[in-house]
């Protein structure tokens, strides 16, 4: 008898994906009951099984061609959703809803779902059949609002409301700009996953009780590794034109 279910169409890959989206589900959830170290937590694991996806689909094949699909609807909750949600919970002033903050926090938050959107449904369309990305990667908007977040909060490194908000902003159009940004291979890939591991441990042990200097340290060194591809993953895409990896 023929199953009613559709798991028997569902991939190694799509399965990935699917946790993918329900890890930033649980970090929308942490998000908003303001357990923002474990929101982060989330969001970092999301970002290391959207990169484990594709090696999936390439080893163990695919069952359909909708993989695309899920891998971007898993994006749009955990790198859409759930930084918009962290940034409305840590800078909206609730006793002052019309405050410039709250109004300026409100428009950073719609921007990044909205522009996230549109980079997603471009990417999904024809993202997946280049060698690299036309605009800001989501997760990578992702990784540098979230430590943003963490550094200029109150209660963070920097008491900066505007500079999380105003960075939020920026990433937000970043995704959506005809700019080549290179999939994080090799050293590349290397380096990001020992920050992104670094930052997961880091927010394991601050919601195990821990504290100390290098824990603390870590939203700020995410953000930064994170900022310098933003700024030069175009210069070298234009530096290497001429190689198949930024055609």
């Amino acid at each position: 008898m023929r199953s009613p279910l559709k798991f028997s169409r569902i991939s190694a890959a799509d399965a990935i994906s699917a946790i993918n989206g329900l890890s930033g589900f649980i970090a929308v959830i942490f998000f908003v009951n303001d357990v923002l170290p474990a929101g982060a937590l989330f969001v970092a694991i999301s970002v290391l099984l959207d990169g484990f996806d594709g090696v999936a689909a390439r080893k163990y094949g695919v069952r359909h061609e909708k993989g695309p699909q899920i891998d971007s609807i898993a994006d749009t909750i955990s790198f859409c959703v759930a930084p918009a949600t962290a940034l409305y919970s840590a800078f909206y002033v609730h006793s002052a809803p019309y405050s410039l903050l709250s109004l300026l926090t409100v428009l950073a938050s719609s921007l990044i779902v909205f522009m996230g959107i549109v980079r997603l449904g471009t990417f999904c369309d024809e993202g997946h059949l280049i060698d690299h990305f036309s605009g800001l990667p989501t997760p990578a908007a992702a990784m540098v609002i979230i430590p943003s977040v963490l550094i200029f909060r109150e209660g963070g490194l920097i008491r900066l409301p505007y500079a999380g908000v105003g960075l939020a902003t920026i990433v937000s159009l970043a995704m959506v700009l005809k700019i080549d940004y290179p999939k994080a291979r090799g050293r590349l890939a290397a380096m990001s996953g020992a920050v992104l591991f670094y930052f997961m441990i880091s927010m394991l042990l601050l919601l195990g009780g821990f504290s100390g200097f290098f824990l603390s340290l870590s939203p700020a060194v995410l953000l930064l590794s994170t900022a310098l591809y933003a700024v030069l993953g175009p210069v070298y895409c234009s530096r290497i034109r001429d190689k198949s990896s930024c055609p």
